[in-house]
């Protein structure tokens, strides 16, 4: 019996060695000092999730007839949905860590700000102080 798969190798395994080597550099990125550890932790979960993923995928596209061998196709496939769901909750995951942090660094930059103010002296501005200058500084009402 000759195999009928989705797609042939030949056209699913060059872009697939190619999302290899992007995960392998983008991995290798998140180990800047500049990355928090908690996202580094996380993404580097999904790039693991993904690594796995991606010859899972070659596999149920071009290895697997579903003719032949349907309980391993369903396998393979049942086994992409779940690293799917994964993917999907660490990409949760990571948008609310983003959140988090953000939400950490505008309070650090506000106590940075005030600390400012307090050595010269002046009050922090009130909304409507800030909206008056920014009417004021309109470049197109001039």
């Amino acid at each position: 019996m000759t195999l009928d798969p989705i797609a042939p190798i030949a056209l699913t395994g060059p872009p697939g060695i190619v999302a290899l080597l992007f995960l392998w550099w983008y991995y290798s990125r998140l180990n800047r000092e500049d990355v928090p550890p908690s996202r580094r932790k996380l993404r580097q979960a999904s790039v693991v999730v993904m690594v796995v993923a991606v010859p899972m995928l070659l596999t149920g596209m071009s290895l697997v007839d579903h003719s032949q061998t349907p309980e391993q196709f369903v396998v393979v496939w049942l086994g992409l949905v779940i690293l799917l769901f994964l993917l999907m909750w660490l990409a949760i995951l990571d948008a609310l860590n983003t959140l988090r942090l953000s939400r950490h660094e505008r309070r650090s930059l506000r106590g940075i700000a005030q600390e400012m103010l307090d050595r010269t002296g002046e009050s922090a501005p009130d909304a409507s102080e800030l909206a008056e200058r920014a009417e004021s500084d309109d470049p197109e009402q001039s």
